[in-house]
């Protein structure tokens, strides 16, 4: 069997071993393997109860109560105490800013401890995933939800697409709720404190939405109100002038037509009863003229007839 050619492959080219690990690998693989013993910020053994901080870092409750006791007192001599760790301790300030975690025992602890010769704690991991099983053994990421504080492995999560309920207790949360345990280098911790900052907004973009749609709503329903009203107030306007000037036109209706019933009998007979008058007083004087002209001519007849 041989490659074209008449070359002739070797071992190493067709099977292919598992690669071994360095020393630095193991190094780091034992060091993120302590961080699940270790307190971040006391670095003593962890104690249970468990608690997280918003950036993924493990502490024992009773260490980060007496943190914020001391650092209400005073807070250079509580960082003085516990040593310089910002990261760890910056964005803590009360007890809202911390989440007890819910980890699983692992079951063959109890074994592997009795196993041991010397009687001391083992290698075996504390805890395990509740989903898949892997361990806190420093080779696996796992992650925690803010809400219910319950630990599970990174690749759990991804195994369920578009899931938004916690794979334990089926609480729903967000993306930005999900934080990385123990994060090892600056990307995964930048993007912890992306999510910190992005819960820490959460409630107040909540609440601007809802006013905005409070206002939104109100302003939709304002103009329908605002217009019946306004409509009635000018149909009012403008009725109330027709109004009166239908009652001044009645009025003067009325006062015309009894003026007008009372003018033909006051006005007229007055008037014709002076044009009356007037016209008989010529007639008159015409009738006394004519009988003085009959008069006079008479009396001249008679005159002139004794004449002669």
């Amino acid at each position: 069997m041989g490659c074209d050619g008449g070359t002739i492959p070797k071992r190493k080219e067709v099977v292919k071993n598992k690669t071994k690990t360095t020393r630095r690998e193991r190094k780091k693989g034992m060091d993120e393997a302590e961080r699940w013993k270790t307190c971040a910020l006391s670095d003593w053994p962890l104690r249970k109860p468990i608690v997280a901080s918003p950036y993924g870092y493990l502490m024992s409750k009773e260490e980060i109560l007496m943190h914020i006791v001391e650092m209400k007192r005073d807070m250079l001599s509580s960082y003085h105490r516990r040593g310089d760790k910002p990261e760890v301790l910056s964005p803590i300030h009360s007890t809202k800013d911390i989440v007890e975690l819910k980890l699983k025992e692992n079951p063959n602890k109890d074994d592997a401890d009795a196993s041991t010769s010397t009687g001391g704690p083992s290698d075996v991991a504390d805890f395990v995933c509740p989903i898949t099983g892997l361990e806190t053994n420093g080779k696996y990421k796992f992650m925690f939800s803010w809400l219910c504080g319950c630990v599970v492995s990174e690749r759990a999560i991804k195994e369920v697409p578009n899931n938004d309920k916690c794979l334990v207790c089926q609480t729903p949360y967000k993306a930005w709720e999900l934080v990385l345990i123990n994060p090892s280098n600056h990307k995964e911790l930048t993007d912890n404190k992306a999510k910190f900052l992005a819960r820490k907004m959460a409630p107040i973009l909540a609440k601007t939405d809802s006013e905005l749609e409070e206002s939104s709503c109100s302003n939709q329903e304002s103009p329908s109100s605002s217009q019946r009203p306004s409509t009635s107030k000018s149909a009012t306007s403008k009725d109330a002038p027709q109004k009166s000037n239908s009652r001044t036109a009645k009025r003067t209706r009325d006062h015309s037509s009894s003026s007008n019933r009372e003018s033909p009998l006051s006005n007229q007979q007055p008037s014709t009863s002076k044009s009356a008058t007037s016209e008989d007083a010529p007639q008159k004087s015409n009738s006394k003229t004519a009988k003085r002209t009959r008069d006079e001519s008479t009396s001249e007849q008679s005159r002139q007839n004794k004449r002669h």
